[in-house]
């Protein structure tokens, strides 16, 4: 390298300088051209670092199906990118229809839906844009997004409605005939099925297309759905029988009645852990059931009132939120890792997969808490009376609905000041020459003063 040829020259000079000041000078000069040249040393193999695309680009997790609202089925660690200088923010706000509640993702048009109690109408946004508002009727609670068709199922709430809307993109499909008091939803992966709940009627209806198929009775009042991507299996909760003190899980399988499962408390939400294939059940007293099949594996001890537990498949944890004591548990396995204090009545958790962070939301405290692992990284000021969130893993936003503003806060991240390789190799070269140019320098002009010098001492 000419560089080093030039340091080795320039020690050399040092070595054969009678003059005290010039091989202090010297020295110096040489240690520079050596720093210089060490400032380029990890960046020998820089031409085949600027090729790999794995160095310089973000790949987006691909799209797929989700379990439970913004739950990603599966993954494995290495799918997940996380730019720590990354900081969660609000990226934006969408007027909606009054009362948004609910949302749901379409992983194909990348359409978020929000179903709007107070309007009677779904909101279709894309990005931080509203595209549509698709008059449905009634009183919309719950949707769920049908991979296998594109279609969004919305159901109704009303007293007396016997029927739920589907959707494709902007435009109504079709209303399926189901039972009243229509609450949750679900898509099962395995069969194409949709799964929708029956209050008036203690059973759940299966929809293919926009045709019912088959109806599951369940032993008492319906609470929620869970899906099990891994066997393919729905998990139906309900009320145990009267003064019990106990809950039913019925296990489904296309249209039958594979098991029922007895545990304690009421019945609520639940989130399926893809990485040791439990299911988790939220019983409102103060512990979640952990099931494997037809069998109770614990009952893991949370805080407060639990509700919807949200599985993160990053680390495998599972988060709870408590809005009976403030706080969102933290469990691995059958164990409690640890609980986060997040504010007033915690309603829900999402995951989001480009930042590995979980969003919490507290409509009384207009907020939405970002964790990771088992600390909060920022708290977000967004509207009124959040509630629900959903994850865009095209985009990479999470949207939330503020039940109290009648509108949608996006929410994103705002890049840190990262260095990619490429900046760090011109960097390090820009300094390498640059400290080069001056040395050089330096070293012409020592060399024409030492020239000089010698002329004025020789003889006369």
């Amino acid at each position: 390298m000419p560089l080093t040829a030039f340091s080795v020259t320039v020690i050399r000079l040092v070595a054969e300088s009678r003059s005290q000041v010039w091989k202090k000078v010297s020295v110096c000069v040489a240690i520079s051209i050596v720093l210089s040249v060490m400032s380029l040393v990890p960046f020998v193999e820089i031409p085949s670092q600027l090729t790999s695309p794995e160095k310089e680009t973000l790949a987006l997790p691909p799209r797929e199906p989700t379990a439970i609202l913004g739950t990603p089925l599966s993954r494995s660690q290495s799918d997940f990118s996380l730019d720590s200088n990354a900081r969660p923010m609000v990226v934006g706000s969408v007027k909606v229809g009054d009362e948004p509640g609910w949302l749901t993702y379409d992983n194909r048009s990348g359409y978020i839906y929000i179903a709007n109690q107070g309007t009677a109408n779904v909101s279709v946004l894309s990005g931080t844009s509203l595209v549509s508002s698709i008059a449905v009727g009634g009183t919309p609670e719950f949707m769920a997004y049908d991979a296998s068709n594109g279609y969004v199922y919305v159901t109704n709430l009303s007293q007396n409605a016997t029927n739920l809307t589907v959707i494709s993109d902007t435009s109504i499909v079709g209303r399926v005939d189901v039972g009243t008091f229509q609450s949750f939803v679900l898509f099962d992966s395995k069969n194409d099925y949709v799964y929708a709940i029956n209050g008036g009627s203690d059973s759940v209806s299966v929809i293919e297309g926009t045709a019912v198929i088959g109806e599951v009775k369940l032993g008492g009042s319906p609470g929620s759905l869970i899906y099990d991507s891994g066997d393919g299996i729905v998990y139906a909760t309900s009320e145990g029988p009267r003064f019990s003190g106990r809950s039913n899980v019925t296990l489904i399988d296309g249209t039958s009645v594979i098991a029922n499962v007895s545990i304690p408390g009421d019945p609520g939400g639940g989130t399926y852990d893809a990485s040791n294939g439990y299911v988790y059940v939220a019983n409102g007293v103060s512990s979640i059931a952990v099931i494997t099949g037809s069998l109770v594996v614990a009952n893991v001890p949370v805080g407060a009132s639990p509700e919807w537990p949200m599985y993160d498949p990053e680390d495998g944890y599972v988060y709870v939120p408590n809005p009976g004591s403030g706080n969102v548990s933290v469990i691995n396995g059958t164990a409690t890792v640890g609980a986060v204090t997040v504010g007033s009545q915690p309603a829900w958790a999402v995951f989001d997969s480009e930042d590995g962070c979980v969003y919490v939301t507290n409509p009384y405290l207009d907020n939405v808490t970002v964790i990771r692992g088992t600390g909060i990284v920022a708290t977000l000021q967004v509207g009124s009376g959040p509630t629900f969130a959903v994850y865009d893993d095209h985009d990479g936003l999470v949207y939330v609905s503020n039940a109290g503003s009648g509108n949608v806060s996006v929410l994103g991240e705002e890049a840190g000041q990262s260095t990619t390789s490429q900046e760090l190799f011109w960097e390090y070269f820009g300094v390498g020459v640059g400290v080069f140019g001056v040395v050089a320098v330096l070293a012409f002009v020592l060399t024409i003063r030492r020239h000089r010098s010698r002329k004025s001492d020789g003889p006369t």
